[in-house]
């Protein structure tokens, strides 16, 4: 039997209210409530979430330190994205992304900006952001 369907029959257990009520029971027990809560947190709630996007050539500013902001919605100041050239991108974007010498960056509400010390792409790359929630 999964855990799943375990947690869901402890959920459901009848259980007496009291020990004057012993007749009656109540359908959700406090033990299984608590440990279908914790399952749910553990197992679900925590899973990152992964999101395809692009980094447009148009994107860079800079002479030094070159940087490029994208969009990402559910990113906050306090989350941490890791960011990966996506398996899709050609041998020419893969390339780019190399030689942009990406070094650093930073999340903000709802983008990322980048940090590079290389060559400004000038061609989109596509990427992947994987928003983690562990």
């Amino acid at each position: 039997m999964g855990k799943m369907k375990k947690m869901l029959l402890q959920l459901f257990a009848a259980k007496p209210v009291r020990a004057a009520a012993a007749a009656q029971n109540k359908f959700l027990s406090y033990t299984g409530l608590i440990a279908f809560v914790t399952l749910m947190k553990n197992n679900f709630a925590g899973k990152s979430k992964v999101i395809p996007t692009t980094l447009p050539a148009s994107g860079w500013s800079g002479t030094d330190i070159l940087s490029n902001t994208i969009s990402a919605p559910d990113v906050t100041v306090d989350t941490i994205v890791e960011i990966l050239v996506a398996d899709t991108a050609s041998t020419v974007q893969k390339e780019a992304w190399k030689e942009a010498g990406i070094v650093s960056g930073s999340t903000g509400a709802g983008k990322i900006t980048l940090q590079a010390f290389g060559t400004a792409p000038e061609t989109d790359i596509p990427v992947t952001l994987i928003m983690r929630r562990d």
